[in-house]
């Protein structure tokens, strides 16, 4: 499980990287960096000056966590940033404008991100008006994305 959390990783960021475009630079410094592997860390860092990661808060500190789990929300604005690059801000909104339906992305932080992906055929949600946008994505579910 852990090698495929890595390679589902891996491939990401890799993916990521290679359709990025130079955006603003963020100033997030991960109080957990020691932990993220050598093998990752200038991917992390370039996806976190891009804007797409910024962490997570965890007793008052901004924490990466490279063992843990990602969510449905966090895919969909990690494909929304793939497939838009510098032009990501034009979603801003979508939400409202959106024929997407999921009856839970509503106060979503990522709503605008799912109701984008949703809009352009890349997410479906569960089959009955959910998306879940806090579940964890599972290794299966992040390579259909992808792919």
């Amino acid at each position: 499980m852990k090698k495929a959390r890595i390679s589902f990783l891996s491939l990401s960021l890799a993916v990521v990287i290679c359709f990025s475009l130079a955006l603003p630079a963020a100033a997030v410094t991960y109080a957990d960096a020691d932990s993220i592997h050598a093998n990752f860390q200038s991917s992390v860092k370039l996806m976190t000056n891009l804007g797409i990661l910024n962490g997570s808060c965890s007793d008052g500190q901004t924490v990466f966590s490279p063992d843990g789990s990602m969510t449905r929300g966090s895919i969909a604005k990690i494909i929304a940033y793939m497939r838009l690059g510098r032009n990501i801000s034009s979603i801003k909104g979508d939400y409202k404008g959106s024929s997407c339906k999921f009856a839970d992305i509503g106060s979503s932080w990522a709503r605008d991100y799912i109701a984008w992906c949703c809009d352009n055929g890349i997410i479906d949600g569960d089959g009955s008006a959910y998306y879940h946008p806090s579940a964890p994505v599972t290794y299966a579910q992040g390579l259909k994305l992808l792919l």
